[in-house]
């Protein structure tokens, strides 16, 4: 986190982006979630 943040102070502009880029992939962990469950019904099966 921290070399992420002194990245960030050397060049604000181009970590924002990728920030949010990271917060795309936050919607695709529930995703995974989601589907673990869905693999877990198949073993309890």
């Amino acid at each position: 986190m921290w070399f992420i943040q002194s990245e960030s102070s050397s060049t604000e502009p181009n970590p924002e982006p990728d920030l949010n880029e990271l917060s795309q992939p936050k919607p695709s962990i529930p995703r995974k979630k989601a589907t673990s469950t869905g693999v877990k019904r198949t073993q309890t099966i």
